[in-house]
């Protein structure tokens, strides 16, 4: 367990580092987690990012400070 601040309150959530894929897809518990582009970075390809599974099961991808947009992928 850690404490991930977010805004003025911080939330209890399991963490784990990943790598994203050269398709800039993160696995995480059977899921396909795609980061699609942004500003921070040219690429994400072979990055090592920050998830955070909250309690409820809400995901997060932090690439250092920044949360990271991303949409869950189907089957």
């Amino acid at each position: 367990m850690a404490a991930r601040s977010g805004g003025t309150l911080a939330h209890l959530c399991l963490p784990a580092q990943r790598i994203v894929s050269h398709g800039y897809v993160v696995k995480w518990a059977g899921q396909r987690l795609q980061i699609p582009p942004q500003n921070r970075r040219f690429s994400f390809a072979g990055a090592k990012l920050q998830l955070y599974q909250e309690l409820d099961g809400r995901v997060a991808l932090y690439y250092g400070d920044t949360r990271l947009q991303h949409t869950t992928l189907g089957g």
